[in-house]
């Protein structure tokens, strides 16, 4: 991605190898070298990105807080210990759709949350870094 600098003079920039310094033409006529990252418009795929992510948490909380709404006692116990556990993302998902499968609510099926939040229906295989 060029600096603001190199695409108004329509000149090579090479700020993307230069990791935060000023590329070498900005550097070479004593100019401040700017990158504006939210002019890419290549960005709108990371955004998109983000945006299913998010989608797909919500779904998640609110199957959460479902599943503690309409689960019994041992069935909530349950799911919290395999929380604190430290379990996987996916071990914790299969919890909270089982709770949600034994005790179906009437205004929709059961462990939908989640699978609406995607355009194909499917759980995405990627929780965001740092999820265990």
């Amino acid at each position: 991605m060029a600096c603001t600098e190199c695409k108004r003079r329509r000149t090579k920039c090479n700020a993307a190898d230069t990791a935060g310094s000023a590329c070498s033409e900005c550097a070479l006529h004593g100019r401040e070298c700017i990158v504006d990252e939210f002019a890419d418009k290549r960005r709108k795929i990371a955004a998109k990105r983000t945006e299913e992510t998010l989608k797909y948490y919500r779904g998640f909380v609110d199957e959460l807080l479902e599943a503690i709404r309409t689960g019994d006692s041992a069935s909530i116990e349950m799911m919290v210990d395999v929380i604190r556990s430290g379990a996987s993302h996916k071990e914790i998902h299969s919890v909270i759709t089982r709770i949600l499968n034994q005790n179906p609510t009437d205004d929709k099926k059961p462990a939908d949350a989640v699978n609406n939040a995607r355009t194909d229906g499917k759980m995405p295989d990627m929780p965001p870094d740092g999820w265990p």
